[in-house]
């Protein structure tokens, strides 16, 4: 551009001397008018480069601009998506560098203000985006959400069985990159539908010839695995996901003999279940599908509850019952807004990324755990939590005293994109374990109980799923579910084990308490048998 300048100064330099120099002699001959004309003709055409340059700079801009629709939320912040938030996190990645370049030279203001928008706030990376792609695909598998479909910003809601068109349109890269993190985490016939998309919208781009040859490329490697693992593997395992047919038709016949044919689902419950079995009560769990049959939903009810305690004679506790072995109760109205809304308020500084407690008994960040945590002591709010505490114990009958070991401080749990924890135990050991346990973990005991506080509804996704029992309870901003992860001796109850399914749309905090064994002994006392469950609530 500071070349441009320069013969167009130079240009207008030799203009004016011309001009200057032969005033009165222009109009007499038709070869000075010809010379001024290429002048002009020169001089026209380093302006429309300038202007051609300035439009490129400004397109860039104004692309950016109308592409905020589509990563905005709607109503409210919670109506946020992971299609919204994978386009939020593309554009802040890679394109946020491509304005800085196309306004360095012209505006510093943006270009410092988007410096400092840098050092003042959480600003991802790469691994960022690769994290909410496969969010994206991680979702795609348990709910059953067509490549294409997501493509065109269109998510189908399982619960509710309807379509909802988000403003989301996807690049043929934006499809490509969701390929290559199926690919990487072994999401094998995602990827190959996903690499498809990425061919389909480079054909309505004619300026994506490079991208088309790459997506070519990584075609031709996913489809060969995609195979290649389901001929030696099968349709699905711990690590990979492939869909039951081979690409290659000429594979076929030999499949024939190698992959069962799909058998019936039936329920297997109040049965431990583990890797596929466990794995396929989850996901229809999530998607809402019903596990129980009309009779053994016949025998749970809803009841006012007082326990007998005057703090609930005008307002009792509104409890559903969920199961009986082990016990599982929902009570609604818990917290009110006010109180969900402190809990945030006071675990928003706090958050930090969820970890999981290893086989050498210390935390590490956890992939089976997609949340940030928060833990609230009393010494945070006394008043507020001396309140909420005491609401425990009196809905519980159990002691909720961090300082007597009686049980832990509250954990605050916030679900990101796509955000889900896998089938856990809440209990820290199993009866035959052999990981280490510190000197405190051992004195205080096994978590008895788990109070888990939802403190915001989620528009789709996000229930609290136990797989052996065929429960599935979806969040309710102020209710609570509570259960018992312990028989009466102390030995772990496997039937609790349970799972956080992904959030679909919205956003889910939760807050959990949970109590201890050793200091419950007074309240609630060893059994008589070995096998003796808590019963009742």
């Amino acid at each position: 551009m500071r070349k441009l300048f320069w013969v167009f100064l130079l240009i207008s330099t030799e203009w004016c001397h011309y001009v200057d120099s032969n005033t009165t002699q222009i109009y007499a001959s038709t070869s000075e008018v010809r010379l001024l004309l290429e002048s002009e003709r020169q001089l026209v055409w380093l302006l429309q480069r300038y202007v051609d340059k300035e439009e490129e700079r400004l397109n860039v801009v104004k692309k950016y601009i109308d592409g905020f629709s589509q990563v905005s939320p709607g109503r409210q912040p919670t109506d946020l998506n992971p299609l919204q938030g994978y386009r939020l996190l593309q554009r802040i990645v890679h394109e946020w560098p491509r304005i800085e370049r196309a306004l360095k030279p012209k505006n510093k203001e943006i270009t410092t203000k988007i410096r400092e928008l840098r050092n003042h706030t959480y600003t991802p990376g790469q691994q960022d985006v690769e994290e909410a792609a496969l969010a994206v695909v991680r979702l795609q598998d348990i709910y059953d959400l067509g490549s294409t479909q997501l493509a065109k910003g269109q998510i189908h809601l399982p619960s509710r069985n309807k379509e909802v068109k988000t403003p989301v349109l996807l690049t043929a890269n934006d499809c490509l990159q969701l390929g290559r993190q199926s690919y990487y985490h072994g999401y094998f016939g995602f990827a190959v539908d996903w690499i498809r998309e990425a061919l389909e919208k480079c054909k309505e781009n004619k300026h994506e010839k490079e991208l088309r040859g790459k997506a070519y490329s990584w075609l031709k490697v996913a489809v060969e695995e995609h195979d290649k693992i389901l001929l030696t593997k099968g349709s699905r395992g711990p690590s990979w996901q492939t869909f039951s047919k081979p690409f290659n038709s000429l594979l076929n016949h030999e499949m024939a003999g190698h992959v069962a044919g799909s058998e019936k689902f039936s329920p297997l419950l109040n049965t431990v279940l583990y890797g596929e079995a466990e794995r396929e009560h989850y996901v229809k769990l999530c998607k809402g599908e019903k596990l129980r049959s009309s009779v053994m939903d016949a025998k749970v009810k809803c009841r006012l509850v007082t326990r007998n305690v005057g703090y609930f004679l005008l307002q009792p506790l509104k409890v559903e019952e969920q199961s009986f072995h082990p016990t599982i109760v929902t009570i609604y109205d818990f917290l009110s807004n006010e109180e969900t809304n402190r809990f945030i308020d006071l675990a928003v500084p706090k958050l930090h990324r969820a970890t999981h407690r290893g086989e050498d008994g210390l935390d590490k960040a956890s992939v089976r755990r997609i949340s940030k945590i928060a833990w609230i002591n009393d010494e945070d709010e006394k008043e507020f939590i001396s309140k909420i505490s005491r609401r425990l114990e009196l809905t519980t009958g159990l002691g909720a005293d961090r300082n007597n070991y009686e049980a832990e401080a509250y954990q605050v749990s916030n679900y990101g994109l796509g955000g889900h924890y896998v089938t856990h135990f809440d209990f820290h050991l199993m009866t035959n374990s052999t990981r280490q346990i510190s000197k405190l973990e051992e004195f205080i005991g096994q978590r008895i109980a788990t109070f888990m506080i939802y403190l915001t509804d989620v528009e789709e996704g996000g229930a609290t799923v136990f797989p052996s029992l065929g429960v599935a309870v979806r969040p309710k901003k102020g209710a609570a579910v509570f259960w018992w992860n312990l028989y009466k001796n102390g030995d772990p109850d496997l039937l609790t084990r349970h799972g956080g399914c992904p959030v679909l749309i919205g956003s889910k905090w939760v807050v959990n308490k949970w109590f201890r064994y050793n200091s419950q002994m007074f309240r609630r006392p060893c059994g008589l048998r070995k096998d003796m469950p808590f019963t009742g609530f």
